[in-house]
Protein backbone atom coordinates (compact mmCIF):
# COMPACT_ATOMS: atom_id res chain seq x y z
CA UNK A 1 0.00 0.00 0.00
CA UNK A 2 1.17 3.66 -1.02
CA UNK A 3 0.30 5.32 1.99
CA UNK A 4 1.92 8.62 0.63
CA UNK A 5 -1.06 8.47 -1.77
CA UNK A 6 -3.68 7.50 1.19
CA UNK A 7 -2.47 10.48 3.31
CA UNK A 8 -3.14 12.82 0.20
CA UNK A 9 -6.25 11.73 -1.00
CA UNK A 10 -7.45 12.29 2.86
CA UNK A 11 -6.83 15.75 2.71
CA UNK A 12 -8.58 15.97 -0.98
CA UNK A 13 -11.63 14.41 1.30
CA UNK A 14 -11.63 17.10 3.43
CA UNK A 15 -11.33 19.62 0.87
CA UNK A 16 -14.30 18.12 -0.83
CA UNK A 17 -16.71 17.85 2.45
CA UNK A 18 -15.65 22.34 3.17
CA UNK A 19 -16.34 23.05 -0.13
CA UNK A 20 -20.13 21.25 0.31
CA UNK A 21 -20.04 22.26 3.74
CA UNK A 22 -19.65 26.03 2.23
CA UNK A 23 -22.24 24.84 -0.77
CA UNK A 24 -24.91 23.77 1.83
CA UNK A 25 -24.68 26.81 3.89
CA UNK A 26 -24.87 28.94 0.57
CA UNK A 27 -28.12 26.68 -0.08
CA UNK A 28 -29.32 27.40 3.25
CA UNK A 29 -28.59 30.88 3.39
CA UNK A 30 -30.50 31.88 -0.25
CA UNK A 31 -33.37 29.25 1.26
CA UNK A 32 -34.22 30.31 4.96
CA UNK A 33 -32.44 33.91 4.62
CA UNK A 34 -34.06 34.58 1.13
CA UNK A 35 -37.69 34.04 2.75
CA UNK A 36 -36.49 36.04 5.54
CA UNK A 37 -36.16 38.47 3.18
CA UNK A 38 -38.83 38.60 1.42
CA UNK A 39 -40.97 38.47 4.52
CA UNK A 40 -38.66 41.94 5.39
CA UNK A 41 -39.62 43.31 2.00
CA UNK A 42 -43.36 42.67 2.73
CA UNK A 43 -42.91 44.35 6.02
CA UNK A 44 -41.22 47.44 4.78
CA UNK A 45 -44.01 47.61 1.87
CA UNK A 46 -46.53 46.96 4.65
CA UNK A 47 -45.21 49.82 6.90
CA UNK A 48 -44.63 52.33 3.68
CA UNK A 49 -48.05 51.62 2.87
CA UNK A 50 -49.69 52.49 6.48
CA UNK A 51 -47.97 55.38 7.23
CA UNK A 52 -48.82 56.98 3.56
CA UNK A 53 -52.04 56.61 3.98
CA UNK A 54 -52.21 57.57 7.81
CA UNK A 55 -50.07 60.85 6.99
CA UNK A 56 -52.06 61.53 3.79
CA UNK A 57 -55.26 61.12 5.90
CA UNK A 58 -54.15 63.33 8.68
CA UNK A 59 -52.69 66.24 6.41
CA UNK A 60 -56.14 66.49 4.22
CA UNK A 61 -58.22 65.97 7.59
CA UNK A 62 -56.44 69.10 9.37
CA UNK A 63 -56.10 71.83 7.15
CA UNK A 64 -55.97 75.36 8.27
CA UNK A 65 -59.21 77.36 8.15
CA UNK A 66 -57.75 80.40 6.62
CA UNK A 67 -55.07 79.25 3.60
CA UNK A 68 -56.52 75.89 3.41
CA UNK A 69 -53.41 74.16 3.51
CA UNK A 70 -53.08 70.58 5.17
CA UNK A 71 -50.91 70.42 7.86
CA UNK A 72 -47.84 69.03 5.80
CA UNK A 73 -45.37 68.75 8.99
CA UNK A 74 -48.24 66.31 11.09
CA UNK A 75 -48.78 64.20 8.03
CA UNK A 76 -45.19 63.61 7.55
CA UNK A 77 -44.69 62.93 11.65
CA UNK A 78 -47.90 60.60 11.68
CA UNK A 79 -46.95 58.61 8.56
CA UNK A 80 -43.43 57.93 10.32
CA UNK A 81 -45.31 57.01 13.38
CA UNK A 82 -47.41 54.65 11.33
CA UNK A 83 -44.76 52.85 9.78
CA UNK A 84 -42.24 52.34 12.73
CA UNK A 85 -44.04 52.67 15.69
CA UNK A 86 -47.41 50.36 14.46
CA UNK A 87 -45.87 48.80 11.60
CA UNK A 88 -42.92 47.51 12.60
CA UNK A 89 -40.48 49.20 10.26
CA UNK A 90 -36.68 49.78 11.58
CA UNK A 91 -36.34 53.10 9.89
CA UNK A 92 -38.59 55.08 7.78
CA UNK A 93 -38.70 58.87 6.23
CA UNK A 94 -41.82 60.71 4.87
CA UNK A 95 -42.59 63.99 3.06
CA UNK A 96 -45.54 65.64 2.29
CA UNK A 97 -46.55 67.80 -0.32
CA UNK A 98 -49.41 70.23 -0.60
CA UNK A 99 -51.18 71.56 -4.12
CA UNK A 100 -53.69 70.40 -6.60
CA UNK A 101 -53.26 66.72 -5.65
CA UNK A 102 -51.84 66.33 -2.02
CA UNK A 103 -49.65 63.69 -1.19
CA UNK A 104 -47.38 61.87 0.98
CA UNK A 105 -44.82 59.75 0.28
CA UNK A 106 -43.50 57.54 2.69
CA UNK A 107 -40.00 55.57 2.43
CA UNK A 108 -39.63 52.83 5.26
CA UNK A 109 -37.07 50.00 5.78
CA UNK A 110 -36.65 46.53 7.48
CA UNK A 111 -33.65 45.23 8.94
CA UNK A 112 -33.05 41.80 9.86
CA UNK A 113 -29.93 39.25 10.96
CA UNK A 114 -29.57 36.50 8.68
CA UNK A 115 -28.93 32.82 9.59
CA UNK A 116 -26.53 31.27 7.26
CA UNK A 117 -25.85 33.93 5.14
CA UNK A 118 -23.22 35.64 7.56
CA UNK A 119 -21.37 32.33 7.19
CA UNK A 120 -20.62 33.92 3.77
CA UNK A 121 -20.19 37.19 4.36
CA UNK A 122 -23.48 38.81 4.61
CA UNK A 123 -24.78 39.56 8.23
CA UNK A 124 -27.72 41.19 7.69
CA UNK A 125 -30.65 42.02 5.24
CA UNK A 126 -32.17 45.70 5.01
CA UNK A 127 -34.95 46.05 2.03
CA UNK A 128 -36.52 49.11 1.24
CA UNK A 129 -40.08 49.89 0.14
CA UNK A 130 -41.69 53.49 -1.36
CA UNK A 131 -45.34 54.42 -1.09
CA UNK A 132 -47.30 57.24 -1.98
CA UNK A 133 -50.77 58.27 -1.14
CA UNK A 134 -52.67 61.16 -2.21
CA UNK A 135 -55.75 62.83 -1.25
CA UNK A 136 -58.54 63.04 -3.87
CA UNK A 137 -62.09 63.98 -4.63
CA UNK A 138 -64.63 60.94 -3.70
CA UNK A 139 -66.85 59.74 -6.55
CA UNK A 140 -70.62 59.86 -5.11
CA UNK A 141 -72.85 56.75 -5.01
CA UNK A 142 -76.15 56.57 -2.96
CA UNK A 143 -76.20 60.64 -2.96
CA UNK A 144 -79.13 62.62 -2.65
CA UNK A 145 -79.48 64.57 -5.81
CA UNK A 146 -79.45 67.45 -4.90
CA UNK A 147 -76.51 70.18 -6.23
CA UNK A 148 -74.81 72.85 -3.80
CA UNK A 149 -73.13 75.52 -5.45
CA UNK A 150 -69.14 76.38 -4.73
CA UNK A 151 -69.07 78.70 -8.26
CA UNK A 152 -66.00 80.70 -8.68
CA UNK A 153 -66.15 84.64 -8.99
CA UNK A 154 -67.07 85.38 -12.76
CA UNK A 155 -67.87 87.75 -15.19
CA UNK A 156 -66.50 91.44 -14.02
CA UNK A 157 -66.42 90.15 -10.43
CA UNK A 158 -70.35 89.45 -10.42
CA UNK A 159 -70.79 87.15 -6.69
CA UNK A 160 -72.67 84.36 -7.30
CA UNK A 161 -74.43 82.25 -5.14
CA UNK A 162 -71.97 79.45 -3.47
CA UNK A 163 -69.08 81.35 -4.13
CA UNK A 164 -65.72 80.22 -2.85
CA UNK A 165 -66.93 77.25 -1.21
CA UNK A 166 -67.73 79.02 1.90
CA UNK A 167 -69.51 76.45 4.11
CA UNK A 168 -69.56 76.30 7.10
CA UNK A 169 -68.92 72.75 9.03
CA UNK A 170 -71.20 71.46 11.96
CA UNK A 171 -72.59 70.37 14.09
CA UNK A 172 -73.41 73.19 15.94
CA UNK A 173 -76.09 74.09 18.48
CA UNK A 174 -77.99 76.88 16.77
CA UNK A 175 -78.18 78.22 13.24
CA UNK A 176 -74.01 79.46 12.80
CA UNK A 177 -73.92 76.19 10.74
CA UNK A 178 -77.24 75.53 9.27
CA UNK A 179 -78.08 75.50 5.60
CA UNK A 180 -81.11 75.19 3.69
CA UNK A 181 -81.92 73.56 0.68
CA UNK A 182 -85.35 74.25 -0.83
CA UNK A 183 -87.43 74.08 -3.77
CA UNK A 184 -88.23 77.85 -4.48
CA UNK A 185 -90.39 77.72 -7.61
CA UNK A 186 -93.28 78.94 -5.66
CA UNK A 187 -91.81 81.42 -3.52
CA UNK A 188 -92.54 85.20 -4.37
CA UNK A 189 -89.29 87.25 -4.71
CA UNK A 190 -90.45 90.74 -2.89
CA UNK A 191 -86.64 91.70 -3.31
CA UNK A 192 -84.82 93.43 -0.58
CA UNK A 193 -85.10 96.74 1.32
CA UNK A 194 -88.65 97.11 -1.16
CA UNK A 195 -91.26 99.40 -0.49
CA UNK A 196 -94.73 98.35 -1.30
CA UNK A 197 -95.69 101.62 -1.74
CA UNK A 198 -93.74 102.35 -4.83
CA UNK A 199 -95.06 101.65 -8.19
CA UNK A 200 -92.67 102.34 -10.20
CA UNK A 201 -90.84 99.52 -11.66
CA UNK A 202 -88.08 101.33 -12.24
CA UNK A 203 -87.43 102.30 -8.76
CA UNK A 204 -84.64 100.77 -6.52
CA UNK A 205 -87.64 100.38 -3.89
CA UNK A 206 -89.94 98.35 -6.22
CA UNK A 207 -90.99 95.00 -4.71
CA UNK A 208 -90.22 92.64 -7.76
CA UNK A 209 -93.00 89.94 -7.13
CA UNK A 210 -92.15 86.94 -9.32
CA UNK A 211 -92.89 83.53 -9.14
CA UNK A 212 -89.97 82.08 -9.89
CA UNK A 213 -86.81 81.38 -8.05
CA UNK A 214 -84.94 83.57 -5.69
CA UNK A 215 -81.71 85.10 -6.56
CA UNK A 216 -79.83 85.42 -3.06
CA UNK A 217 -78.42 89.38 -2.87
CA UNK A 218 -74.53 89.85 -3.00
CA UNK A 219 -72.73 90.56 -0.30
CA UNK A 220 -71.11 94.19 0.56
CA UNK A 221 -67.95 93.74 2.42
CA UNK A 222 -68.51 96.74 4.53
CA UNK A 223 -72.39 95.58 5.23
CA UNK A 224 -73.97 91.71 5.19
CA UNK A 225 -76.80 92.75 6.50
CA UNK A 226 -77.70 94.74 3.29
CA UNK A 227 -80.00 93.33 0.54
CA UNK A 228 -79.76 94.37 -3.05
CA UNK A 229 -83.03 95.28 -4.78
CA UNK A 230 -85.16 92.43 -6.52
CA UNK A 231 -83.10 89.66 -4.35
CA UNK A 232 -83.43 87.43 -1.29
CA UNK A 233 -81.68 87.71 1.15
CA UNK A 234 -80.53 84.27 1.67
CA UNK A 235 -77.93 85.47 4.79
CA UNK A 236 -79.67 84.88 7.62
CA UNK A 237 -77.02 85.31 10.10
CA UNK A 238 -76.22 88.67 7.91
CA UNK A 239 -72.63 87.12 7.98
CA UNK A 240 -71.78 86.98 4.43
CA UNK A 241 -72.32 83.48 4.33
CA UNK A 242 -75.69 82.23 2.76
CA UNK A 243 -77.60 79.69 4.82
CA UNK A 244 -80.37 79.48 2.02
CA UNK A 245 -79.28 76.99 -0.56
CA UNK A 246 -81.35 77.94 -3.91
CA UNK A 247 -81.68 79.80 -7.66
CA UNK A 248 -77.77 79.21 -8.06
CA UNK A 249 -76.75 77.25 -5.22
CA UNK A 250 -79.24 74.25 -5.64
CA UNK A 251 -81.09 72.29 -7.95
CA UNK A 252 -82.60 68.60 -8.23
CA UNK A 253 -80.12 66.85 -10.17
CA UNK A 254 -81.11 63.63 -12.93
CA UNK A 255 -78.15 61.62 -12.25
CA UNK A 256 -78.58 59.30 -15.64
CA UNK A 257 -79.73 61.35 -17.77
CA UNK A 258 -83.35 59.60 -18.28
CA UNK A 259 -85.67 62.30 -17.37
CA UNK A 260 -87.79 60.20 -14.96
CA UNK A 261 -88.66 63.01 -13.00
CA UNK A 262 -90.13 63.04 -9.43
CA UNK A 263 -90.71 59.09 -9.48
CA UNK A 264 -87.17 58.69 -10.12
CA UNK A 265 -85.90 61.21 -7.73
CA UNK A 266 -87.87 59.89 -4.75
CA UNK A 267 -86.46 56.63 -5.63
CA UNK A 268 -82.78 57.88 -5.24
CA UNK A 269 -83.53 59.51 -2.10
CA UNK A 270 -84.99 56.49 -0.25
CA UNK A 271 -82.48 53.66 -2.18
CA UNK A 272 -79.34 55.63 -2.89
CA UNK A 273 -77.80 56.12 -6.48
CA UNK A 274 -76.11 52.93 -7.47
CA UNK A 275 -73.45 53.77 -9.53
CA UNK A 276 -70.31 56.12 -8.45
CA UNK A 277 -70.65 59.51 -9.95
CA UNK A 278 -66.39 60.70 -10.82
CA UNK A 279 -65.79 63.98 -10.99
CA UNK A 280 -65.87 66.28 -13.68
CA UNK A 281 -69.21 64.83 -14.88
CA UNK A 282 -71.62 67.34 -16.45
CA UNK A 283 -75.41 66.50 -14.85
CA UNK A 284 -78.80 67.84 -15.80
CA UNK A 285 -81.05 69.49 -13.79
CA UNK A 286 -84.41 67.36 -13.16
CA UNK A 287 -87.02 70.18 -14.77
CA UNK A 288 -90.63 70.11 -13.26
CA UNK A 289 -90.18 67.91 -9.96
CA UNK A 290 -93.57 67.61 -7.99
CA UNK A 291 -92.24 69.14 -4.70
CA UNK A 292 -93.68 65.73 -2.89
CA UNK A 293 -90.58 64.44 -3.15
CA UNK A 294 -89.60 66.42 0.19
CA UNK A 295 -92.34 63.59 1.94
CA UNK A 296 -89.54 61.16 0.96
CA UNK A 297 -86.78 63.25 1.88
CA UNK A 298 -87.84 62.55 5.48
CA UNK A 299 -86.19 59.08 5.78
CA UNK A 300 -82.73 61.07 5.70
CA UNK A 301 -83.33 62.89 9.36
CA UNK A 302 -80.75 62.35 11.05
CA UNK A 303 -78.06 60.30 8.32
CA UNK A 304 -75.66 61.61 6.89
CA UNK A 305 -75.79 62.17 2.63
CA UNK A 306 -73.93 63.24 0.12
CA UNK A 307 -74.31 65.92 -2.17
CA UNK A 308 -72.76 66.58 -5.26
CA UNK A 309 -71.17 70.19 -5.28
CA UNK A 310 -70.88 71.87 -8.48
CA UNK A 311 -69.01 75.02 -9.76
CA UNK A 312 -70.10 75.71 -12.93
CA UNK A 313 -73.73 76.01 -13.97
CA UNK A 314 -74.30 76.53 -17.96
CA UNK A 315 -77.47 76.36 -20.17
CA UNK A 316 -78.20 74.09 -23.04
CA UNK A 317 -75.22 72.54 -23.51
CA UNK A 318 -71.95 73.02 -21.84
CA UNK A 319 -70.31 74.70 -24.47
CA UNK A 320 -72.80 77.62 -24.66
CA UNK A 321 -72.07 80.90 -22.96
CA UNK A 322 -74.43 83.11 -21.41
CA UNK A 323 -73.70 86.23 -19.64
CA UNK A 324 -73.97 84.42 -16.01
CA UNK A 325 -70.47 82.69 -16.80
CA UNK A 326 -67.99 83.09 -18.89
CA UNK A 327 -66.74 81.24 -22.25
CA UNK A 328 -63.52 79.62 -20.57
CA UNK A 329 -66.17 78.08 -17.33
CA UNK A 330 -68.89 77.01 -19.63
CA UNK A 331 -66.08 74.98 -21.94
CA UNK A 332 -65.57 71.02 -21.19
CA UNK A 333 -62.21 70.05 -19.96
CA UNK A 334 -60.49 67.03 -21.10
CA UNK A 335 -61.49 65.27 -18.10
CA UNK A 336 -65.06 66.01 -18.62
CA UNK A 337 -68.25 63.51 -19.15
CA UNK A 338 -70.54 65.46 -21.50
CA UNK A 339 -72.52 62.83 -22.20
CA UNK A 340 -75.80 63.47 -20.06
CA UNK A 341 -75.88 66.52 -21.28
CA UNK A 342 -79.55 67.63 -22.26
CA UNK A 343 -81.03 71.44 -23.90
CA UNK A 344 -81.36 72.68 -20.28
CA UNK A 345 -79.31 73.71 -17.31
CA UNK A 346 -76.16 71.28 -16.72
CA UNK A 347 -74.20 71.64 -14.04
CA UNK A 348 -70.20 70.30 -13.84
CA UNK A 349 -69.65 68.08 -10.91
CA UNK A 350 -66.27 68.74 -9.43
CA UNK A 351 -66.55 66.85 -6.04
CA UNK A 352 -69.14 65.62 -2.74
CA UNK A 353 -70.16 66.88 0.10
CA UNK A 354 -71.35 65.39 3.37
CA UNK A 355 -74.19 66.79 4.55
CA UNK A 356 -76.61 65.63 7.99
CA UNK A 357 -80.18 66.17 7.49
CA UNK A 358 -81.60 67.38 10.59
CA UNK A 359 -85.00 68.42 9.57
CA UNK A 360 -87.44 68.65 6.66
CA UNK A 361 -90.21 70.46 6.20
CA UNK A 362 -93.05 69.42 4.14
CA UNK A 363 -95.55 71.71 4.37
CA UNK A 364 -96.87 74.90 6.93
CA UNK A 365 -97.20 73.37 10.67
CA UNK A 366 -95.50 69.71 8.83
CA UNK A 367 -92.06 68.98 9.72
CA UNK A 368 -89.62 65.89 11.20
CA UNK A 369 -86.48 66.72 12.91
CA UNK A 370 -84.47 64.01 14.47
CA UNK A 371 -86.53 64.16 17.87
CA UNK A 372 -90.12 63.36 15.44
CA UNK A 373 -92.81 65.30 14.51
CA UNK A 374 -92.35 69.57 14.89
CA UNK A 375 -94.37 72.15 13.16
CA UNK A 376 -91.23 74.22 12.07
CA UNK A 377 -87.56 73.05 11.74
CA UNK A 378 -85.47 76.17 13.14
CA UNK A 379 -83.73 77.22 9.87
CA UNK A 380 -87.12 77.01 7.56
CA UNK A 381 -88.69 79.11 10.52
CA UNK A 382 -85.55 81.37 10.63
CA UNK A 383 -86.04 82.11 6.91
CA UNK A 384 -89.98 82.63 7.05
CA UNK A 385 -89.44 85.79 9.79
CA UNK A 386 -86.48 87.07 7.36
CA UNK A 387 -89.19 87.28 4.88
CA UNK A 388 -86.69 85.05 2.81
CA UNK A 389 -89.52 82.39 1.80
CA UNK A 390 -92.94 81.50 2.44
CA UNK A 391 -94.27 79.07 4.91
CA UNK A 392 -95.31 76.89 2.51
CA UNK A 393 -92.01 76.58 1.00
CA UNK A 394 -91.04 72.92 1.23
CA UNK A 395 -87.15 72.86 3.06
CA UNK A 396 -84.48 70.09 3.88
CA UNK A 397 -82.13 71.94 6.71
CA UNK A 398 -78.95 70.25 7.93
CA UNK A 399 -75.33 70.70 8.16
CA UNK A 400 -72.03 70.08 6.26
CA UNK A 401 -69.28 67.86 7.48
CA UNK A 402 -65.67 67.22 7.34
CA UNK A 403 -64.70 63.52 7.25
CA UNK A 404 -62.94 60.99 4.93
CA UNK A 405 -65.16 59.04 2.57
CA UNK A 406 -64.06 55.88 2.11
CA UNK A 407 -64.59 54.14 -1.73
CA UNK A 408 -63.28 55.69 -5.20
CA UNK A 409 -61.10 58.67 -5.89
CA UNK A 410 -61.44 60.57 -8.34
CA UNK A 411 -59.55 62.52 -11.13
CA UNK A 412 -59.11 66.42 -10.29
CA UNK A 413 -57.53 68.93 -7.86
CA UNK A 414 -58.77 68.87 -4.14
CA UNK A 415 -61.23 71.00 -3.51
CA UNK A 416 -62.07 71.43 0.35
CA UNK A 417 -65.71 70.84 0.91
CA UNK A 418 -64.99 69.19 4.32
CA UNK A 419 -64.49 65.43 2.17
CA UNK A 420 -61.83 63.67 0.31
CA UNK A 421 -60.51 59.87 -0.16
CA UNK A 422 -57.29 58.75 0.54
CA UNK A 423 -55.17 56.31 -2.51
CA UNK A 424 -52.56 54.74 -2.91
CA UNK A 425 -50.76 55.60 -6.15
CA UNK A 426 -47.81 53.82 -6.02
Amino acid sequence: MNLRKLSSERGQGLVLVALMFLAFAAILALVLDGGNAYSARRQAQNAADAGALAGASYMCGHRDVLTNIGDTAGGANIAVDYAVNKNGATSAVASANWGGSPSVVVTATVQKETFFAGLIGISQVSPRAVAEARCRPPAGMGVLPVAWACRSTVVGGLNLPGIDCAQKFGPCADLSCIYILMDSVKVQNKGGNCDETVTDPTDPRFCNFVQNDLVCSAHLPTDCSYVYPNTTDCDLENDCVDELMTGGSRSWLDLNGGGGGASELSNWIQYGFPNPIPPHTWLPEEAGVATSIFKDAQIAVGKNVILPVFDKLCPNNVFDWTATETTAQCNAGPDDDVSLTINNQNYHVITFSQFHVTCVQTAKNKALDESGSIKSCPGHNAAVVNGSIDDNDKTIEGYFTKDQIYGYGGKGDLVDTGTFVVVLVR
